[in-house]
């Protein structure tokens, strides 16, 4: 194996033998370990620097319940994204309530960045 640095040492070449073409083929570029916190361009944000959260949180609620639907002004701070379930989670005989009930809290909540 031959390996090839470029001028700032961040990242380099390496070449392995490759014998369907009967001679060296160069190989994907690997970033040194030592320039993992560099930045990758320039002005780009230096890697490990989150500036956002870096959790995202989902919450699923059935909208026919009333009971859930009280709370849901309480739970929209606290999510990134809230999902009404109308899908398998909800019983056959429900499916209307639910419909209607994510529209009364579509209408009725301010979701601000939810």
């Amino acid at each position: 194996m031959i390996a090839s640095f470029d001028r700032v040492g961040a990242t380099f070449l390496y070449f392995a033998p490759s014998p369907r073409l009967g001679g060296l083929k160069e190989s994907k570029r690997l970033r040194n370990p030592r320039a993992f916190y560099t930045p990758l361009a320039a002005g780009a944000p230096v890697p490990g620097d989150v500036s956002a959260r870096p959790c995202r949180m989902i919450h699923f609620f059935p909208p026919q319940l009333e009971k859930v639907r009280a709370k849901i002004p309480e739970i929209i701070p606290q999510v990134d994204v809230l999902l009404g379930n109308l899908e398998d989670a909800i019983p056959a005989t429900d499916k209307q309530a639910a419909r209607d009930g994510l529209i009364e809290v579509a209408l009725n909540n301010d979701f601000g960045n939810t």
